[in-house]
């Protein structure tokens, strides 16, 4: 069974976050383990969102035509794989506000 579209439901919504992969750099070598630190929070683009979601969510989702852009909690973003796909998730409560919204809000 191939998924064509993911619809997200219990007040999660469907994100693409804005993260840089760590670049290599040459002449020093760390261990494997090392993580180099990273903000508490990262903007996304919110792809879908569940019907039982806030309304100022959803309200700024539909007006937004589908460009919405979030800052969520890093820590809390979940990655949902598939045989074919993967896709990153995040509860609306880890949502920290609204970038770019619509004057519908006002």
């Amino acid at each position: 069974m191939k998924i064509t579209k993911f619809k997200p439901v219990n007040r999660h919504i469907h994100i693409v976050p804005h993260t840089e992969e760590p670049k290599q750099e040459s002449g020093v070598l760390l261990p494997e383990n090392y993580n180099p630190e990273q903000t508490k929070y990262v903007t996304a683009n919110v792809i879908a969102v569940a019907a039982d979601c806030n309304s100022q969510i959803q309200k700024s989702f539909r007006a937004g035509l589908g460009s919405l852009k979030i800052i969520v909690d890093r820590s809390m973003i979940e990655l949902v794989e598939t045989k074919n796909k993967k896709l990153h998730v995040i509860l609306e409560n880890y949502v920290v506000g609204l970038l770019d919204t619509p004057d519908i809000l006002d």
